[in-house]
C-alpha cells in the first residue's frame, strides 16, 4: 500500500534549484545525478528519473560542495517519465 500524501508541510519550503547526486547507502543500484526542486530544514523535493519507493533510505551528494546527507523517500508523485521525490 502506498504512503499516503502529506496534507501539511513541516516547514517552509524554499524553491532552490541544486545539483545532486542520489544513490542508496548501501550502493546497491547506480548513483543518479539530479537536482532538487525546493528545501527546507526538514527536506527537499528531487526530480529523478528512476522509480523510488516510499521508505526508502537514500543518500544525497550536493555536487557544489560535496555536503552528503542521508535520508528517506517521503512519498513519490510520478508526472510523466519523471518522478518527484521528497526526501526527509
Amino acid at each position: 500500500m502506498a504512503a499516503p500524501v502529506p496534507t501539511r508541510r513541516s516547514g517552509r519550503r524554499i524553491p532552490q534549484v541544486l545539483p545532486a547526486e542520489l544513490s542508496r547507502p548501501d550502493e546497491s543500484v547506480p548513483k543518479e545525478r539530479t537536482f532538487t526542486e525546493n528545501v527546507s530544514l526538514h527536506g527537499a523535493r528531487v526530480v529523478t528519473v528512476r522509480r523510488w519507493l516510499p521508505e526508502t533510505r537514500v543518500l544525497v551528494t550536493f555536487l557544489r560542495n560535496g555536503v552528503r546527507s542521508k535520508g528517506r523517500v517521503a512519498f513519490t508523485v510520478s508526472a510523466r517519465r519523471l518522478t518527484a521525490s521528497p526526501l526527509g
